[in-house]
């Protein structure tokens, strides 16, 4: 008899962990795990956040100027071509009548290719050309 009622109080004392604990302690316990693992939670976002604007600088004041610089460059290219057409017509009528025309028509494809250029050379050394700043390129 004795030997049961050892057992049985053995059984009793033994139990899982939070069983020992009062509801006071289990309540208060999962409210701490839960506390921690929102200010874990939002740690990774505040430094999240940081890697998110560093990207978004990067974009801003790298990428996007370069293909500011590329859109102008296109531009320069289709205003050439339209001023040799405009040259070849010209040219081809009766070898010209107005002169004027066609060195107005030269000297507008002559800055189209300097405009052409200077944005080639500021994508590739870095610097500023008609308002648009770009930084070297790789």
């Amino acid at each position: 008899m004795k030997l049961t009622k050892k057992i049985s109080k053995n059984r009793e004392t033994k139990g899982s962990f939070l069983s020992t604990w009062s509801i006071g302690k289990r309540i208060l316990g999962g409210f701490l795990v839960v506390s921690a693992l929102t200010a874990v939670a939002g740690v990774t976002g505040i430094v999240n956040i940081g890697t998110i604007g560093r990207a978004m600088d990067r974009v801003a004041y790298d990428e996007a100027p370069t293909v500011d610089a590329a859109n102008e460059m296109k531009i320069a290219m289709a205003l050439a071509r339209n001023a040799m057409e405009e040259y070849k017509g010209a040219t081809s009528t009766i070898a010209a009548d107005d002169a004027s025309l066609v060195e107005e028509i030269l000297n507008h494809f002559n800055q189209t290719v300097a405009d052409f250029d200077g944005f080639v050379g500021a994508i590739l050394e870095g610097g500023e050309y008609a308002g648009v700043v770009v930084r070297a390129t790789d």
